[in-house]
């Protein structure tokens, strides 16, 4: 028997058009399309929104523009690799670390659209239900191809849920409806140690067969690195970090999480580089012992991705920077200058003052979140 997607699947094209004019009337997409599209008129809107009657053209005409104007004003370069280990006339699983609410899938899609041109077909992503915080957001959202990962359910609900969305990722790949990128773990990393939560794999598996070897292979999971120079989100996360450490409940505000997304699309991050690393196939599934048991065997797999996403984060000076603060030490000084060291400094100390508080602990922390992909790259290059 079918399972019913209908509730967190992506829009049809048949979909997408009988809501398209929403975004002509709504105030938070036509102040969009007014900064980034200054030349339209508020005739012209409406018109643009009408002669879009597919999910491409709306990625194509309405996205991809979009797009590349937050990476002009947000970024100083975006550089990507690895693009021959990408083999777009197959549907596969993309695995990413994750940093960004909703611009990490979208640069990926990016970089892939930029390197292969009108052949590449843009990714299902996932998308957590807490961003969709207004009903525009789920219509525009959705019509990016972006499906519902249910949050905050109670344990028979989150196990119904995640057979569902099993299910529908892997028919979107094994049909060759569509590639999906997914982030490695649910949040992003706060403190940038980008770990692949376990659960994550042992949701993927629930769809497949108890072989574990066929159960992965058909997905073709390719891990991804997504590298930013900066955080526009950095204080927020140092805060929250702080509040756990001091043994608080960190209580998010009713907006918080749609302000982090217009905070980290629009804020400086500096320089971006995306790597897509090596297909996970059936031949490297089959190194993991077979005769450890499912539990151990999803660690093993996790630990694959982890290997390849930390091992080609690409890292900037102010990662070596930070580890030599940490340290109170001068191992990484070739890495950076003085120059960069004394902007760093300045950068951080921006922020320490406006959170207040505790100066060390919020110190420490906020190098910790920049030190950690060294830290990470270093562990497994040293194996």
């Amino acid at each position: 028997m079918s399972m019913d997607f209908s509730d967190i699947r992506y829009y049809t094209d048949a979909e997408f058009r009988e809501i398209r004019m929403k975004f002509a009337t709504e105030p938070g997409i036509v102040e969009m399309m007014q900064y980034f599209f200054p030349q339209k008129s508020r005739e012209e809107v409406i018109e643009f929104f009408e002669s879009l009657q597919t999910l491409r053209e709306f990625q194509m005409k309405f996205v991809v523009p979009i797009i590349a104007k937050i990476i002009a004003q947000t970024s100083v370069e975006l550089s990507f690799s690895g693009m021959n280990n990408v083999d777009i006339s197959q549907t596969r699983l993309f695995i990413s670390n994750h940093r960004n609410i909703v611009l990490d899938a979208a640069l990926m899609n990016y970089v892939l659209y930029r390197h292969f041109g009108e052949q590449f077909v843009t990714t299902a992503n996932a998308i957590g239900h807490n961003l969709l915080v207004k009903p525009i957001v789920n219509y525009l959202l959705r019509s990016n191809k972006s499906f519902i990962v249910k949050r905050s359910l109670k344990a028979q609900e989150m196990l119904l849920s995640s057979q569902q969305l099993s299910a529908y990722i892997r028919q979107l790949i094994t049909t060759g409806e569509s590639s999906v990128w997914i982030a490695q773990r649910e949040g992003r990393s706060k403190d940038g140690n980008d770990e692949t939560q376990p659960g994550l794999i042992k949701m993927l598996s629930m769809s497949g067969g108890k072989d574990f070897v066929e159960n992965f292979a058909p997905l073709k999971i390719l891990p991804v690195s997504i590298s930013y120079e900066k955080d526009p989100c950095i204080e927020n996360k140092v805060n929250y970090l702080a509040t756990l450490e001091r043994g608080e409940k960190y209580v998010k505000s009713p907006k918080e999480d749609y302000q982090s997304m217009l905070r980290g699309t629009m804020g400086p991050k500096g320089r971006i580089h995306v790597h897509f690393g090596e297909e996970i196939t059936g031949e490297k599934l089959q190194a993991i012992d077979p005769s450890l048991p499912l539990n151990k065997k999803v660690k093993e797999l996790a630990k694959i991705i982890d290997r390849q996403i930390h091992t080609n984060y690409k890292l900037f000076p102010i990662h070596y920077f930070s580890a030599d603060m940490l340290e109170n030490s001068t191992r990484f000084k070739e890495h950076y200058t003085a120059e960069e060291k004394a902007k760093f400094t300045q950068e951080m100390e921006d922020v320490l003052q406006r959170l207040g508080g505790d100066y060390e602990l919020h110190k420490r922390l906020y190098l910790t979140s920049f030190a950690n992909p060294l830290y990470n790259a270093l562990k497994y290059r040293e194996e």
